[in-house]
């Protein structure tokens, strides 16, 4: 059952201020509509397996005799438009066997949300069974530890891998002395992105992306003609909300309807740091072990090592005990990665560890691969432990947005990698 009173309980999010946004992952939740009773949208936004995302809505109203009904849709995501498609179920009885082979769904309209911020927003439908119109909806839940800015930084989730690219904008024959630059920066939650330009007269710039009018650079010092426009995502007061994906996108400066600079934009941008020694991105996980062999010199020592792998993250860890306290090099496929510390503690017990991570969080960046490799732990030229460590590969778990494993049967429109573990929106 929805609740109005809802809404003054369940919100968490704060409205954004009145200028273009994105549907992004954080809109998703349920949706009341204030001015119908017990009436609403269960809004999802899931990413295809070929990266495109796509709107889920789930429709709980009443039929002309009061009878409680849904209707679901599922369409293509346009800046702050959810463009659907509606469909009716029929036939279906309560708790009813699955039948891979029969279809119940039919299309019967087609439905437009945009959101004017992530509390409000304006359907428009128009179908076959229930006529045509327009309602308000108002957010009465968030998903917990989601953010909604309208920004495209929701949509970098804790286990997207941080990206960043630095390009030149070449300039053209309007302005052959002008420079300039765009820099891209995603973090986790967080999204950035400036054009700056130089050596350019005084004047307003237009800067454009995509094909599309995104602001303007606004060029005032006459002596190093810079200027710059900065976009960020969460947007702070008075900052531009980065509400458009600048990737793979054709970057222009103009100025008087003319390019005066311009660049293609990588596809993705890089790992800042060091590069990954692994298939990225991860999906799945994946546990190897090894206890290495004692070569003799002290007997009653141990050394182990361990790896792990999950979504876009990886650890590695060498353990060594019960040998004199001391620092002792480890090398991995013949190259020194690094030092285990061995430490005495207060009951004379001895033990050290080394650890490795992808990404680097407080430890050592692990940029190689043990997989395969010998594994050797030497007191100076002297070899104590040594070891082949297995190799593996991660076995995808199948979980997570977009990949078939939300509610439902699925018997109906899409590709089935949305909500809906078959053909589309759920049929049960």
């Amino acid at each position: 059952m929805l609740l109005k009173t809802a809404a003054a309980s369940a919100l968490a999010v704060s409205a954004l201020t009145a200028q273009a946004l994105e549907v992004t992952g954080g809109f998703t939740g349920w949706w009341g509509q204030p001015d119908q009773q017990n009436h609403g949208l269960i809004v999802s936004v899931s990413r295809l397996p070929d990266g495109e995302k796509t709107g889920v809505l789930y429709w709980a109203h009443f039929d002309a005799s009061g009878n409680p009904s849904w209707l679901f849709a599922q369409g293509d995501i346009d800046d702050d438009m959810i463009d659907a498609r509606v469909f009716a179920f029929d036939g279906i009885t309560f708790m009813q066997g699955e039948d891979p082979d029969a279809n119940f769904g039919e299309q019967v309209g087609t439905m437009e949300v945009v959101f004017s911020d992530c509390v409000t927003g304006e359907v428009t439908f128009d179908t076959s069974t229930v006529g045509s119109g327009s309602f308000p909806i108002e957010r009465l839940t968030n998903q917990p530890g989601a953010v909604c800015s309208g920004g495209i930084g929701d949509d970098f989730s804790p286990v997207d891998l941080p990206e960043e690219f630095e390009i030149a904008l070449v300039p053209t024959d309007v302005l052959p002395e002008a420079r300039g630059t765009a820099e891209f920066k995603a973090t986790p939650g967080n999204a950035r992105f400036e054009v700056e330009i130089e050596q350019v007269p005084p004047g307003e710039f237009e800067l454009q992306v995509g094909g599309e009018s995104r602001g303007l650079i606004t060029v005032v010092n006459t002596d190093t003609g810079e200027g710059e426009i900065e976009f960020r995502s969460p947007a702070g007061e008075g900052q531009l909300l980065l509400d458009f994906d600048p990737r793979d996108q054709i970057i222009d400066v103009l100025l008087g309807g003319q390019v005066v600079l311009t660049a293609l934009a990588p596809e993705e941008g890089d790992f800042p740091g060091s590069p990954p020694a692994f298939d990225m991105p991860i999906r799945g996980n994946l546990e190897l072990d090894l206890d290495l062999t004692n070569e003799g010199v002290y007997p009653d020592g141990e050394a182990s090592a361990e790896f792990e792998m999950r979504r876009n993250r990886v650890e590695f860890e060498i353990e060594v005990s019960n040998i004199p306290a001391g620092t002792y090099p480890v090398f991995v496929g013949g190259i020194n990665q690094g030092n285990v510390t061995v430490d005495e503690n207060d009951l004379g017990e001895t033990g050290g560890d080394l650890d490795f991570a992808f990404p680097p969080s407080g430890v050592n960046p692990l940029d190689f691969d043990p997989r395969g490799q010998t594994i050797e732990i030497l007191q100076g030229a002297t070899l104590l432990f040594s070891g082949e460590f297995p190799e593996g590969e991660p076995e995808d778990d199948g979980n997570g947005p977009g990949n078939g494993n939300g509610p439902g049967n699925g018997n109906g429109p899409g590709n089935g990698n949305g909500p809906g573990n078959g053909n589309g929106p759920p049929g049960g």
